[in-house]
């Protein structure tokens, strides 16, 4: 037992690793500023943990990269507990329909796209629906069929089916065995995990499921992207560690936080004005905060920043001049820095 943990005689093991391209390249997003600020992608053996308020597109974004990893071959492996399948079927087709919108015309506002619920509720095969949109629409249906489709395996999860690390571990389990290829995971979300340990406070049971995602990022070698919810406080604050809710075991065990913001927010950090009686108005600046915040909400393209908190593996840096089309279900990183 010694020997098998002693450095000397894993030196060979290691030195295979460090050979063996298919474990050490990392899996690419195909967003290449993310990609740069990853040291080159999402890492074998890594936990990724994507954060955000309400409404701030972190489905929408975990979703993107998981069908751009599929369009590069490889398998990823999503377990829905919000969302079902023919949501994020949908979601992926809306964001397909501005692609290719945006490739024809260069530069498109989407008004021709489809959203999420109109694709659910089959507005392309209406009589009145527009030409071009039903043209745009088949385009985008073609290209996930023939691209991404056979790459993506959604696990819907509901009321009637908790969803438990047990279970996540034996869907990989099987994936790998079956395909002979070891997926992206992507869990929406980390919150809803049902733990089945009795005696546990929620932040204590939250704590043990991201040691366990973990472990599995571990034992299966590879990479897991899990979505987490924020605190309601950081709705209007800079996104930190403390942002994340439940338990400060995420800020230990990731290997790489993450999280969206409005980039107003980027802002919320400004040097202090005094009021005429020497003192910080504190009310008067937090009420124009949340109106910045109810302004920038409401556009139609929202101005948001991705944040890379924690990065083992590389920079730790904020990336912003992304658009994010809420209707359209794209994110746009902009080439600005």
């Amino acid at each position: 037992l010694l020997e098998q943990e002693n450095a000397l005689s894993y030196l060979g093991t290691f030195n295979t690793l460090t050979l063996d391209k298919e474990y050490n390249t990392p899996i690419k997003t195909d967003i290449a500023r993310l990609d740069k600020g990853l040291y080159g992608g999402l890492f074998k053996k890594n936990l990724i943990i994507l954060g955000a308020s309400s409404g701030a597109g972190k489905t929408t974004l975990a979703l993107q990269i998981a069908d751009n990893v599929a369009r590069q071959g490889q398998d990823a492996l999503i377990f829905s507990l919000e969302m079902s399948k023919e949501e994020l079927i949908a979601k992926s087709l809306s964001r397909l329909m501005f692609i290719a919108d945006k490739k024809k015309n260069h530069y498109t506002t989407g008004q021709k796209c489809l959203s999420t619920r109109q694709i659910l509720t089959g507005a392309m095969y209406e009589d009145k629906a527009d030409k071009e949109t039903q043209e745009l629409y088949s385009e985008a249906y073609e290209d996930y069929r023939e691209n991404i489709a056979k790459h993506v395996f959604i696990n819907e999860c509901n009321e009637d089916l908790a969803i438990t690390i047990g279970e996540i571990e034996e869907r990989i389990r099987r994936h790998i065995a079956v395909t002979e290829q070891k997926p992206l995971v992507v869990i929406d979300y980390l919150q809803i995990i049902e733990n089945k340990e009795k005696g546990l406070t929620d932040i204590q049971a939250t704590g043990k499921i991201v040691k366990d995602l973990k472990r599995l990022a571990r034992k299966y070698e590879i990479s897991i992207i899990v979505i987490s919810a924020f605190n309601r406080s950081a709705n209007t604050t800079d996104a930190s560690y403390s942002s994340f809710r439940d338990t400060s075991t995420i800020e230990y065990t990731a290997d790489v936080l993450l999280s969206l913001q409005l980039s107003v927010l980027d802002t919320s950090n400004e040097v202090e004005e005094e009021d005429n009686k020497g003192r910080y108005n504190a009310n008067k600046e937090d009420k124009k905060l949340k109106q910045k915040i109810k302004e920038a909400s409401q556009q139609e393209v929202k101005k948001v920043t991705l944040k890379i908190l924690k990065n083992r593996n590389g920079k730790i840096k904020d990336l912003s001049f992304i658009d994010f089309y809420a209707k359209n279900n794209y994110f746009d990183f902009l080439t600005y820095d």
